[in-house]
C-alpha cells in the first residue's frame, strides 16, 4: 500500500490514510509539516503497537547488507514516502523526495533505546531523536544540541550507548552521497528492490545489487564491514567527514601498505601487512590510538571484528 498525505479533518495536520473509497481513517498522523511536529513517537503513526519491529504497513522496513556497529544494539529501520511519490538516483545510490521521512530505532535487550528520525526537505534535512521510557512504551523527543550517554544491557553486560547530536547527525549523512544511508548498490536488496517495485514506487532509481568480490574470502569479510561503518564518510565525495576512500572498489588499494595522507589518522601505513599493530586503520579500529575510527556512535568496540581484521592482517603477506 502506497502512504497518501491528507489534511486530518480540516485541520492543518497531515495524516496517513490507505487511498480508496470507503477506507477507515487511522488513529494517528505521521507528521504535522505546518505546526510544530508532535514531541511523542506513537502520534507519528509509524509504529501502530508501539513495537519498532513492527512498523506501519504504510512504511517499508529493510535492513542494509552490511550494517553499521552500533554497540551491539538491535536496529530497526523504515521509511515512509509522500503521495504520489517515486524514488530516482543515481548508479551509487537513490534520491528520496522531499517529504520522505526515515526511522531507525535501537534496541538493547531491554527494548529500544532511541529512535532518529531524518525528514528531507526541499531546503535539506531534518534529524530528530526521541529517547524511550524506562518501560519502553513510548518515546518522547529530545534536545540534540549535545551528544547523551545513556546505560543500556547487550547480552546480558552492561553498556554504554550515545545519542548523538545533531551535529554528528550531520557530520555522518552529509559526508555520503546521499543522506539516506543503506541504499547504495553494496547495501540495498533484492527483497527490498522487489518490493519497491510491487508498491509502484521505484520510478528511476537504479536496482543494481552488488557483490563484494575482491578473490579473497578473509579480505571480503573486512571489505563488507568498511561498507557498513566507514564509506557513509569515506567514499571519495568531498562531504565534511571525509578524508580517502573506502569503497569496495579501491578499499584494498587504498590502505594495504598506503601511508596516512590527512588529518583524519594519525601518521604511518593504514595496513601493514602482517603487522596489525602498526597498521594505523587497525590501530583507530581497535580503539588503540587517540583518533578511534568511527568516530561517532562506538563506545564499545566490536570485539569479534577486531579479532578478525588483526587476523586478516597477519595472514597478509
Amino acid at each position: 500500500m502506497r502512504p497518501k498525505l491528507v489534511q486530518w479533518s480540516g485541520s492543518l495536520l497531515l495524516a496517513l490514510v490507505i487511498g480508496g473509497c470507503g477506507d477507515p481513517a487511522p488513529t494517528g498522523w505521521i507528521v504535522d509539516r505546518v505546526g510544530d511536529p508532535p514531541e511523542l513517537l506513537s502520534d507519528w503513526g509509524i509504529y501502530p503497537a508501539m513495537d519498532p519491529a513492527e512498523p506501519s504497513s504504510l512504511a517499508f522496513a529493510y535492513e542494509p547488507r552490511n550494517p553499521l556497529w552500533s554497540n551491539g544494539t538491535r536496529k530497526h529501520r523504515a521509511f515512509v514516502l509522500p503521495e504520489d511519490a517515486t524514488l530516482a538516483g543515481s548508479e551509487d545510490d537513490w534520491a528520496f523526495p522531499p517529504g520522505t521521512l526515515l526511522f531507525k530505532t535501537f534496541s538493547d535487550d531491554d527494548g529500544p533505546i532511541e529512535t532518529r528520525v531524518v525528514e528531507i526537505l526541499a531546503e535539506g534535512w531534518s534529524y530528530r531523536v526521541f529517547r524511550w521510557n524506562e518501560d519502553r512504551s513510548e518515546a518522547t523527543m529530545v534536545g540534540i544540541d549535545s551528544p547523551t550517554e545513556v546505560a543500556i544491557t547487550v547480552d546480558g553486560a552492561a553498556a554504554t550507548h550515545a545519542v548523538p547530536s545533531r551535529r554528528q547527525c550531520v557530520t555522518c549523512h552529509e559526508s555520503a552521497p546521499s543522506v539516506s544511508l543503506g541504499f547504495g548498490p553494496y547495501q540495498r536488496s533484492d527483497d527490498l528492490v522487489g518490493a519497491l517495485a510491487s508498491a509502484g514506487v521505484l520510478g528511476a532509481a537504479p536496482t543494481r545489487v552488488a557483490e563484494v568480490s575482491t578473490g579473497d574470502a578473509a579480505s571480503d569479510t573486512v571489505v563488507r564491514y568498511l561498507q557498513g561503518n566507514c564509506v557513509h564518510c569515506h567514499n571519495g565525495i568531498a562531504g565534511p567527514a571525509n578524508s580517502f576512500d573506502l569503497r569496495p572498489e579501491v578499499a584494498l588499494a587504498n590502505t594495504v601498505g598506503t601511508p596516512t595522507g590527512s588529518s583524519a589518522a594519525e601518521a604511518g601505513i593504514r595496513i601493514v601487512p602482517g603487522d596489525p599493530d602498526e597498521s594505523v586503520l587497525f590501530r583507530s579500529f581497535s580503539g588503540i590510538n587517540e583518533l578511534p575510527m568511527p568516530p561517532v556512535g562506538v563506545q564499545a568496540r566490536d570485539a569479534a571484528m577486531v579479532e578478525t581484521m588483526r587476523e586478516w592482517i597477519e595472514g597478509l603477506e
